[in-house]
């Protein structure tokens, strides 16, 4: 799915001549004979939803340090995505 690597390029734009693999947020670790790729920028889950393709273009952050918001808890707030609940007590940050 390209949608992840498009939302990181709209947020920090390109690096050009670059690939996440070459980045120092390029996470890749193996665990029971699989190998799981991350984007420490983006964040990471247990699912394969967060999963990163080394060949992607690199973004604007690359090997930039980094300390804001993990991009996957901001990407809902960016598309207006959140649906609250009846009842559910809501938290504004």
């Amino acid at each position: 799915m390209k949608y992840k690597i498009e939302l990181m390029h709209k947020m920090f734009g390109i690096t050009p001549d670059k690939q996440c693999k070459d980045c120092s947020h390029f996470m890749e670790f193996k665990h029971q004979h699989k190998t799981y790729r991350k984007c420490w920028v983006y964040g990471n889950t247990a699912s394969d939803s967060t999963d990163w393709a080394m060949k992607h273009q690199a973004c604007g952050q690359f090997n930039i340090p980094y300390n804001g918001t993990k991009i996957i808890f901001q990407k809902n707030k960016l598309n207006k995505q959140i649906e609250q609940l009846d009842n559910q007590i809501r938290l504004e940050m």
